[in-house]
């Protein structure tokens, strides 16, 4: 968060569309006046909540989300008015008062989320599976995008918890009847798990960090190291690149069956996360590797897409299989492989760029070719000469 930045990006916008003289500084103080004005509308919004859930002895709803799927009529599906025409009040997470202390035990999957809202949703998750008569209720509109993850880890801190919780995918095509019928559900599921608190409230447990977050190789050295099929010309060329460094590296195997049998493990994330998962498992089967001493070398990524997650989540999905997968590491780094030797980000790029004048080519050639296949057999025999080059 960078407020200077912010306020540049509003100065420039703002002098583009506006004829009237705007001045730097009086956008700084027009966002210093907005953000103080946030900042009191959101203390008194959480002072409102402890007034109001200290006098109730009934169940509530924490509304979990973004603000404009959650906080908007149009958006919502009036989802609120339907929870107040049955008798429960509900809230939005913003209204939640929390500290450090009550977030720790899932601190180090939130440092792996580099997306705001989905960081507070899951914030607020885990405050309201501690917090008595608070249910959690997840409202979202996207399927593959962060939420697809989001929801994820959203149902494994409720279950860590033993705690009922419900989601709701919205669609602008959907009616309100199909609502209302999974609200009343869950309100029965709600009432039934209240009813059941112990007199005494008893110690919660807490989401084990390793289930949530497990942890990542620091090296691959003396053990073999997989590298992902995202383009096989290129990548064949990076892995002889790490043979010549005495790395026992090799290339997943891929084809249309693992491609297809990837997608068990798809509840909205991208795509090619569950092939690559998928892609490991089958490569370490097949060719017997011992997966407590195998790798997958995954890039690491800052920008704001799902990559990021790909190490954490393909970890889940390998625990999830078992039969020893859960004792296969991950390694993330960076796409030039810098740090293995001096040569290797030399090689990479070379690589690369041998691996795209393939494709090139034979994009080039492969409408014209007289004996259909015979494009692609020459780059197979081109890139074995290339392989033993590097």
């Amino acid at each position: 968060y960078n407020p200077f930045h912010t306020k540049a990006q509003l100065y420039r916008m703002l002098k583009s569309i506006t004829t009237d003289t705007v001045s730097f500084a009086a956008v700084s103080a027009a966002y210093n006046q907005a953000l103080k004005f946030k900042q009191n509308a959101g203390m008194i919004l959480r002072e409102r909540f402890k007034k109001a859930v200290r006098k109730m002895e009934d169940i509530y709803v924490v509304l979990l989300g973004r603000p404009y799927t959650v906080l908007d009529p149009s958006m919502n599906k009036r989802i609120p008015d339907i929870f107040a025409s049955l008798g429960i009040r509900t809230f939005f997470q913003d209204m939640l008062s929390y500290g450090r202390k009550e977030i720790q035990s899932i601190e180090p999957l939130l440092n792996e989320m580099h997306w705001h809202y989905a960081v507070k949703i899951l914030e607020s998750a885990e405050v309201a599976a501690q917090t008595e008569r608070a249910y959690p209720v997840l409202l979202t509109s996207f399927k593959c995008s962060p939420d697809s993850f989001v929801i994820d880890y959203f149902k494994t801190i409720m279950e860590s918890h033993d705690k009922p919780y419900l989601v709701l995918q919205l669609d602008e095509h959907d009616s309100s009847v199909g609502y209302e019928t999974r609200i009343e559900a869950a309100i029965r599921s709600f009432r039934n798990h209240d009813s059941h608190r112990p007199v005494r409230p008893k110690r919660i447990p807490e989401p084990s960090v390793t289930t949530l977050v497990p942890p990542m190789e620091r090296s691959f050295f003396e053990k073999t190291l997989l590298i992902p099929t995202w383009d096989n010309l290129s990548l064949s060329l990076i892995v002889a690149a790490l043979q010549r460094e005495g790395i026992d590296a090799r290339l997943l195997e891929e084809n249309r069956s693992s491609i297809q049998r990837s997608l068990r493990n798809n509840t909205g994330q991208c795509i090619p996360l569950n092939i690559i998962a998928q892609d490991l498992i089958d490569t370490i089967e097949k060719n017997d590797l011992n997966p407590s001493n195998s790798v997958l070398w995954l890039p690491a990524s800052k920008i704001a897409c799902n990559i990021h997650l790909y190490p954490v989540h393909i970890k889940r999905i390998l625990a999830s299989y078992g039969k020893g997968m859960e004792k296969t590491g991950i390694y993330t780094g960076s796409i030039s492989m810098q740090g293995l030797s001096i040569r290797m980000p030399v090689n990479t790029y070379f690589a690369y760029m041998f691996g795209g004048y393939l494709h090139k080519m034979g994009c080039t050639l492969r409408p014209y070719e007289n004996v259909k296949g015979q494009t692609d057999a020459t780059i197979e025999k081109s890139l074995a000469v290339l392989v033993e080059a590097f």
